[in-house]
């Protein structure tokens, strides 16, 4: 018999479609415009990660499980102790767990 494996949250359309508004709010608020489609190209229980090709490059999209939000703060504080050591974070949700470089 096959096991069920649970659908991951970013898996679901609806998920996508916020994470997806939310970089394109945040891009158009620095004047940055979407070139492309956004991608998908990390999807794990623990985080995922979405891509957008943009006029200023590309720019990455991390969410993590409510469980382990508290990594966006982790990474704000070590961009900001060591900014040589991790990519500048352009904007950061904690609440929901959301991180963009």
């Amino acid at each position: 018999m096959k096991q069920q494996v649970p659908e991951l949250l970013w898996t679901q359309p609806a998920w996508l479609e916020q994470a997806a508004a939310w970089i394109r709010a945040e891009l158009d608020r620095q004047g940055i415009r979407v070139l492309g489609p956004i991608e998908q190209p990390h999807i794990r229980p623990w985080s995922t990660v979405l891509r957008a090709p943009t006029s200023d490059g590309d720019v990455y999209f991390k969410a993590v499980p409510s469980l382990l939000k508290h990594e966006v703060a982790i990474t704000e504080a070590l961009a900001r102790w060591r900014p040589d050591c991790i990519p500048h974070i352009r904007a950061a949700d904690s609440d929901r767990g959301w991180i963009r470089v």
